[in-house]
């Protein structure tokens, strides 16, 4: 196989708990403390630039999607450092997530990378619950300070309603924002420093509401008139390192400067802007470190053994090259190509100042990436950091752990190994059997009318054959749509775009599959799209009803769209995908245990589609 797909994150990290939330910071397995994680860069499904479904990358799926077509906030592509940013107008709109136990929340880190545009009485970022009845609240008020403000209703029946003064969102430049509640005080912080701690022991009540972002539940005027890159949420404060290395990333990411603690000097331009998949180690003390962190890229350091002392930290980022292994000239003696793309890291203290943290363990993700052998694969660090890797000496004994992960074991921290401002690649001895393929740039879908839009470019070609679009209702099982030669062998970039003109309605998944002249096969990433269910009618019967629902639908197409039940509180009890098939169908919900009385089944369709129905139990 001759392709490297972007944005891959590895089974085998999962399993071996490396910590592959943003900046390393926490685990995407839906097992972990990340709840929630939202990244206007990865999992946004849009229709002419209006938010379709805003994937939530946590692994607990607490996936968002506008109630109905008016509130769909925008995806402004290239808005902050050359990353997207989803935007809401201040009026009608917001996201919602359903109610799910990864979400009610008792203890918090609350983490927001965004801008206000305008500053007025109230801007909801996230709120979990209703108006005075919350389970946790993130949002600002008074329209001339723009203070941050977080009241909680607490199990005893209490409320607090803090409102800080000087805590406020800029309205010039992204910052990140964080709240922590550890059910002995709140604590605020922004860009890299605290800012406000305040003393509290009681415990937050959970609820059954959805959670909603850019709006309050059963509040007017409070919809956000700003910007978020990312929203991430954990169920526990996180340590102060993580803190320190989550900020640091952040700031890298999108191009600003942080008010304290700001280590990560790769992301300057006089250093090369190495601003991409910035991950870290470090630690603050005994009880505040982090030793393990892969983050959205594919190196995973480890540190082993101990040896990591207080106030050490060791940072990485790259500067975004081709994963491609086509560099020919700037390689050593003994090695045959190099990747294009380059990592420097930031070894120092939190005051900048340079450290070592001795010698790790680097582990390369090389899934999609073919038939690779581990001998071949060499280890490249710039260690006179003259921005040359010809004049270096290539480290060699790469083991392979399985699932396509390859280790360079007790990587040094002296001369010949890592050490703060120096760069690093991977490089193969064999470009015939350890090839490191090209690069897929890009693959995305977009719903455009009747049709969906498939569009990817690759950064270069090697015995590339064909490429399969293919479909899928359930992202399980696949079907091939399209067959569209390949360019065999190509050093440029090339562009592919095709039309699924018959597409399905509601919520549908495509993956492109490229294979080679040898018959090998590679996959990308899944890319989701959720069309508008047209042409299709629904009824629900026995009503009232004593425990089971049909749902009765008509429809001229395939597709799948959601239900759920909610009550006259708007509360939420019910949150489920309906696959429904051309012609005539039933679908049979058994409902879960609720009181008597008057609920809702909504369809999201063209708009929102609502039933009233009566339960007696």
């Amino acid at each position: 196989m001759r392709f490297i797909f972007l944005a891959i994150l590895t089974g085998f990290a999962m399993l071996c708990f490396s910590q592959s939330g943003p900046a390393g910071v926490g685990n995407d397995d839906g097992t972990g403390s990340l709840s929630l994680w939202y990244d206007a860069n990865q999992g946004v499904s849009e229709t002419s630039g209006a938010i379709t479904q805003w994937d939530d990358l946590s692994g607990y799926d607490n996936h968002a999607t506008p109630p109905a077509v008016g509130n769909r906030p925008a995806l402004v592509t290239s808005a902050v450092n050359g990353y997207p940013t989803v935007t809401f107008n201040g009026s009608n709109d917001f996201l919602t997530a359903p109610d799910d136990a990864s979400l009610d929340l008792t203890t918090w880190s609350i983490i927001i990378v965004g801008i206000i545009n305008t500053h007025k009485n109230y801007n909801a970022f996230v709120v979990k619950g209703a108006d005075a009845q919350e389970n946790y609240e993130f949002l600002t008020n008074f329209p001339s300070t723009g203070n941050i403000h977080f009241p909680v209703r607490y199990t005893n029946g209490d409320r607090s309603t803090d409102s800080e003064s000087g805590e406020v969102f800029s309205t010039s430049t992204y910052e990140v924002h964080q709240l922590d509640y550890d059910q002995s005080n709140f604590e605020y912080y922004i860009d890299g420093s605290q800012t406000e701690t305040n003393s509290e022991t009681r415990t937050p009540q959970t609820n059954s509401n959805s959670l909603y972002i850019g709006n309050e539940q059963s509040t007017s005027g409070r919809n956000l008139d700003g910007s978020m890159a990312e929203v991430i949420i954990y169920s526990s404060p996180i340590n102060d390192a993580e803190r320190l290395i989550l900020h640091n990333a952040m700031a890298a990411k999108y191009g600003f400067t942080l008010d304290a603690n700001d280590f990560y000097s790769q992301d300057n331009s006089g250093a090369g802007n190495y601003d991409h998949d910035v991950a870290g180690i470090g630690r603050v003390d005994a009880s505040n470190l982090i030793t393990d962190a892969q983050g959205t890229g594919i190196v995973r350091i480890i540190k082993t053994g101990g040896g990591l002392q207080d106030d050490e930290f060791l940072m990485w980022g790259h500067d975004n090259g081709a994963l491609a292994a086509t560099n020919t000239t700037d390689i050593p003696s003994g090695v045959q190509a190099r990747w294009e793309r380059v990592w420097r890291v930031s070894e120092v203290n939190s005051s900048g100042g340079g450290t070592n943290v001795g010698a790790i363990d680097m582990r390369f993700d090389l899934t999609g990436q073919g038939a690779v052998t581990a001998s071949e694969l060499r280890l490249l660090i710039d260690t006179d950091n003259n921005n040359d890797f010809d004049d270096e000496t290539p480290i060699s004994g790469a083991t392979s752990l399985g699932s396509n992960v390859y280790e360079f074991a007790s990587v040094p921290g002296n001369a010949t190994g890592l050490r703060n401002n120096r760069r690093f690649t991977l490089a193969t001895t064999n470009t015939s059997t350890t090839p490191l393929p090209i690069e897929l740039r890009s693959f995305e879908v977009q719903a455009q009318e009747k049709n969906v839009a498939i569009s990817w470019s690759t950064a270069s070609e090697t015995n590339n054959d064909f490429f399969t679009i293919q479909r899928s209702q359930d992202a399980q099982e696949f079907v091939d749509l399209f067959h569209i030669p390949g360019a065999g062998n190509s050093n440029e970039v090339l562009y592919y775009d095709t039309l699924d003109q018959q597409p399905l309605a509601g919520q549908s998944f495509y993956r492109l599959k490229q294979t080679d002249f040898d018959g090998k096969f590679s996959f990308s990433p899944i890319e989701s799209i959720f069309r508008k269910v047209t042409n299709i009618t629904f009824s629900a019967y026995p009503n009232p009803s004593s425990g089971m629902l049909n749902i009765r639908s008509d429809s001229n197409r395939d597709g799948v769209t959601r239900l759920s039940l909610l009550d006259v509180q708007g509360r939420e009890h019910l949150n489920t995908n309906i696959n429904f098939s051309t012609g005539t169908q039933i679908h049979q919900l058994n409902l879960p245990e609720l009181p008597s009385g008057v609920y809702f089944v909504r369809l999201l369709g063209e708009g929102v589609s609502t039933i009233p129905i009566l339960i007696s139990q």
